[in-house]
């Protein structure tokens, strides 16, 4: 019902303006893929999520996710190496995420009106020197529309040891 509800404010936001998240990470949402058919399809260009694909997914998931219609969706990319992928997303597994993401390209590389797959990788001491080859390989491997770079702001759930550590 609340989301419904939300949905009636489709009609005053431009396309891209509804971004659709359920406390940061939408996945964790057991009706995700529910409230993506409740969006009119006269409207799904309005609407984008951001993910950090942290919880294993099912193909069925990625299916539903690239005929739902929605502008795009947002995928946070800090690392490809293991190790430092744990230190940079608490409780991270590299190994769920890129088999996630892995399968996420492969469904939405056979899909023409897929969503637009938009990364987004935070610029740290422990990954500056491997974020052109995180670039190159979303766009070449993981369907990639665009890639963004940005700076972490000084937010009080970040830890002045995680700040000494990382922040460039």
């Amino acid at each position: 019902d609340t989301f419904r509800k939300l949905l009636s404010l489709l009609d005053s936001v431009p396309e891209e303006g509804f971004w659709l998240s359920c406390l940061h990470e939408p996945t964790l949402h057991p009706k995700l893929n529910r409230f993506l058919r409740l969006i009119p399809r006269d409207q799904t260009k309005k609407v984008w999520v951001t993910t950090n694909l942290a919880r294993p997914l099912t193909a069925e998931t990625f299916e539903e996710w690239a005929r739902s219609g929605i502008h795009h969706i947002n995928i946070s990319l800090d690392s490809m190496d293991p190790e430092c992928f744990a230190r940079l997303r608490k409780f991270g597994r590299y190994e769920v995420f890129k088999a996630n993401l892995d399968l996420l390209a492969k469904v939405f590389s056979q899909c023409k009106d897929r969503p637009q797959l938009r990364y987004i990788t935070m610029a740290f001491k422990s990954n500056l020197d491997e974020i052109p080859r995180i670039v190159e390989h979303a766009g070449t491997h993981w369907c990639a529309s665009e890639h963004e770079i940005r700076y972490t702001y000084n937010v009080g759930h970040i830890t002045d040891e995680f700040r000494r550590r990382e922040y460039l």
